[in-house]
């Protein structure tokens, strides 16, 4: 069956709708997929360097109370490494309900296709920093290693200027660069400092007055 000019202008228009369903579609999918990984951490990502107001990291920084370990949990936005999109990290603390016990880290998520092994991490100052291990495995065909970084608050205010500059090594001798802009740093503590103040002056942080 022969078309005419106006009935093959039809065909393709379908075409092109079919195709721009099937890219809003994914485009839906995709989406969904960030909210179920990130949605419990903080769904907006914000890339190094291109954010520099300490303000917008202290409101993006979350704190909920978790009633099962009696804690308070501090949560900054998640941070996409630049020129780096496989690493990415989030600044985390938590005290207890009388402002206590507090316990600082950077949580670092590398997704790559060779093992790392990642388990030991130093600042640019050559400081030696404690490593735990929080997953490693096989997912879609890469491998994902997370680890948390620790320090302590000391250790942070000292390095509120510069940011953080951080080397996080492997058994096999393969190493990341992980850094921290200082606005995102100075936000965080501002909202983690307040948290704790509010705490052991016996108010609740989760309360707008």
């Amino acid at each position: 069956m022969l078309l005419r000019g106006a009935d093959v202008g039809k065909v393709v228009d379908s075409r092109n709708l079919f195709k721009s369903a099937k890219y809003f579609l994914a485009a839906i999918f995709i989406s969904f997929l960030l909210v179920c990984l990130f949605g419990c951490e903080s769904v907006r990502a914000v890339r190094t360097a291109v954010v520099t107001d300490p303000q917008y990291f202290a409101k993006e920084t979350n704190v909920t109370f978790d009633p099962y370990d009696n804690c308070y949990r501090i949560v900054g936005p998640l941070l996409i490494q630049k020129g780096d999109s496989r690493t990415q990290v989030w600044l985390k603390g938590s005290f207890d309900k009388f402002g206590a016990n507090e316990i600082l880290w950077m949580h670092v998520f590398f997704r790559n296709k060779t093992w790392f092994f990642l388990d030991s991490a130093k600042d640019i100052g050559g400081t030696q920093l404690t490593v735990n291990q929080l997953r490693r495995q096989v997912e879609h065909g890469d491998i994902v290693e997370e680890v948390a970084v620790n320090f302590s608050r000391d250790f942070l205010e000292a390095r509120k200027m510069p940011g953080l500059d951080i080397r996080v090594s492997g058994s096999k001798g393969y190493s990341i660069i992980v850094k921290v802009p200082s606005a995102y740093v100075i936000g965080f503590l501002e909202r983690y400092n307040s948290a704790v103040e509010e705490v052991r002056a016996g108010k609740d942080p989760l309360k707008k007055e």
